[in-house]
């Protein structure tokens, strides 16, 4: 699926878009799928650091000096606005499955 975001979302070399917005689906999916099956031995290993881990990838951040058109400074800034957009949508995440678990 992230190679299919990719596919349809050309970043043109630049900032890539779309790997924070593919960061941001991921760790919002994986603070719901660590409330609800968390607790699972069996379900949050293939859910959360398999499918969902795998889904994203902080790895292509760091490597964007290497990758792309973007100067040192965009790099480290996309790098911190990723890992604190994906901090607070993991924490999302993480109400969200609350509020499901509740209301079952």
């Amino acid at each position: 699926m992230r190679i299919g975001v990719g596919l349809l979302w050309h970043d043109g070399g630049g900032i890539p878009w779309p790997l924070l917005v593919i960061n941001l689906l991921g760790s919002f999916a994986i603070g719901i799928v660590g409330v609800l099956w968390g607790g699972h031995a069996g379900w949050w290993p293939l859910l959360g650091p398999g499918l969902l881990g795998g889904f994203t990838t902080f790895s292509g951040i760091a490597a964007m000096t290497w990758t792309t058109s973007a100067s040192l400074g965009a790099s480290l800034a996309v790098l911190g606005v990723t890992l604190v957009a994906c901090t607070v949508a993991a924490r999302a995440g993480v109400r969200i499955g609350e509020l499901m678990r509740q209301a079952s």
